[in-house]
């Protein structure tokens, strides 16, 4: 299964560079596809966010246009159906995660499928 992690950012220095360093402490993070969109932000340019997110499954996506929120995350989605993952985790760019949040992410959709299939019980009845 691949995973996308979409970090939507858009200025707000301090808190991309919080929520990157919580990211890469998660474990797994190397079997997901990490794309950082950048919104055009005024506070950094493309070669922070290169610096910052410089892993090699790490890709950071500069827009030509500002999108604001809601158009902007309709462009990530749509990257994400072209991009070929199987799941789409969008990570906001003022979020600390749990260490195995990544795993989880990786975990739920195995679930949710065994579930559907009657493989396992279901014990909120």
């Amino acid at each position: 299964m691949k995973l996308m992690i979409a970090v939507p950012v858009y200025n707000r220095k301090k808190y991309v560079e919080i929520t990157a360093r919580s990211l890469y402490e998660c474990s797994n993070i190397d079997k997901t596809d990490i794309r950082v969109f950048n919104d055009q932000s005024t506070e950094f340019d493309e070669d922070f966010l290169r610096q910052l997110f410089n892993s090699k499954n790490s890709k950071v996506i500069s827009r030509e246009q500002k999108y604001k929120a809601d158009s902007h995350a309709y462009k990530i989605m749509s990257d994400f159906i072209d991009s070929g993952d199987d799941v789409l985790f969008i990570c906001d760019s003022d979020i600390l995660l749990r260490p195995d949040a990544i795993g989880i992410a990786l975990w739920y959709p195995v679930l949710c499928d065994t579930k559907k299939r009657g493989l396992l019980q279901d014990h909120s009845k």
